[in-house]
């Protein structure tokens, strides 16, 4: 056996000595078991051809990575922007106080009224139809059908109509004990400058309707000619909100 063994090592020594003549020298050393000589002891060789060496890691990553890696990042990004654009807003409309509301606080009854009757102030105003009736400067009722006032003309009849109907609407807060406050006062003068005494009347239900109510109601007063008109319907919500506004008030 240990001849055999010899004879093994020679050749070996035989073989590395023609590998390292061919230039094929530090092949990786490998390790088998030698089952006729002893099957427990494990026997050193090279094999002839050379292992394929492992892979060194490279840091820098492939295509598919790096895009990936790129693409979330730039999600971040984007996620990050909105939240932010979106805490922004939120605050903004927290500090800010809804525009209609803010307006309606600081004017008077007749500034109102005008806002929905005439958009730009003019010189003179001519008599126009206004489905019953023939109508001049900020709705209050002309004289003819041919008429024309100057601008100081139609400041006088609305402040003069305007007087009227809050007049109207306070005889009703007290008659029917209502205890309306001026935003509630306001938007029924409004109602009444438009609409006149006696719907007035029909919107309250000569005292039988609570104040929740007439705040629905005042919203159903939005048609002329049997169809709904979007000026009524935008004069009426703004008359709903400054009544309701006063209800929260209380």
């Amino acid at each position: 056996m240990a001849a055999y063994e010899g004879k093994l090592l020679s050749a070996r020594e035989q073989s590395q000595l023609r590998l390292a003549q061919k230039g094929l020298r530090g092949e990786r050393t490998r390790l088998f078991r030698d089952e006729e000589a002893d099957p427990n002891k494990l026997v050193t060789t090279r094999g002839l051809i050379p292992s394929r060496g492992r892979k060194e890691e490279t840091s820098q990553p492939d295509f598919m990575t790096q895009f990936f890696d790129e693409l979330q990042v730039s999600n971040k990004s984007l996620r990050e922007q909105i939240e932010e654009y979106v805490q922004k807003n939120e605050i903004e409309s927290a500090q800010k106080e809804p525009k209609l509301n803010k307006d309606l606080k600081v004017q008077s009854a007749a500034d109102f009224i005008a806002s929905f009757e005439q958009t730009k102030p003019q010189k003179t105003y001519k008599a126009y139809w206004d489905e019953k009736r023939y109508s001049i400067g900020f709705g209050t009722k002309a004289k003819s059908k041919d008429e024309v006032i100057t601008h100081e003309e139609a400041i006088s009849r609305l402040n003069e109509a305007t007087a009227k109907a809050k007049k109207d609407v306070i005889e009703f807060n007290k008659k029917f004990n209502y205890d309306w406050n001026e935003d509630q006062i306001k938007a029924l003068t409004s109602f009444t400058y438009n609409l006149g005494r006696e719907n007035l009347l029909t919107l309250i239900e000569s005292g039988r309707r609570g104040t929740e109510e007439i705040a629905d109601m005042i919203l159903e007063y939005n048609m002329a000619g049997g169809k709904v008109e979007p000026g009524l319907t935008k004069r009426r919500k703004a008359e709903y909100e400054l009544f309701s506004l006063g209800s929260i008030a209380d």
